[in-house]
């Protein structure tokens, strides 16, 4: 999942080491040992798998949050009945204050429950 349709590069350099042996750094700049991969936006990959609307959708994406709030969550909420996301303010500091305040601009309700936050349409 990603902000556009592009490569988007993982590394897992050594000066990473705080990601242990299971994760990865993305990115939209090369860095010398990172592999390409489809970055997709969330609109991209429902047209290309035909799928209109979600009965619940969640979101992890380890630290990546901010890089892709406007897209994935304005396609989330016209899409999604529930939308949970994982947010990792200690992968990427100020993820979680750009998410809360682009939530707070929707007409949702927002629940924290754990390490998701919950999303729904509020009742008319």
């Amino acid at each position: 999942l990603w902000k556009v349709d592009e490569d988007v590069f993982l590394s897992a350099e050594s000066e990473l080491d705080d990601l242990e042996h299971w994760g990865a750094r993305v990115g939209g700049a090369p860095r010398a040992s990172a592999a390409a991969v489809p970055g997709l936006t969330l609109g991209t990959i429902m047209e290309q798998q035909g799928v209109p609307a979600w009965d619940m959708l969640k979101i992890d994406i380890e630290g990546a949050e901010g890089a892709v709030w406007d897209d994935a969550l304005e396609v989330a909420i016209r899409s999604a009945q529930l939308l949970f996301i994982e947010l990792h303010e200690h992968i990427e500091p100020g993820s979680a204050g750009g998410f809360f305040a682009f939530a707070d601009s929707t007409p949702c309700s927002v629940e924290v429950i754990g390490d998701n936050v919950a999303l729904w349409p509020r009742s008319a």
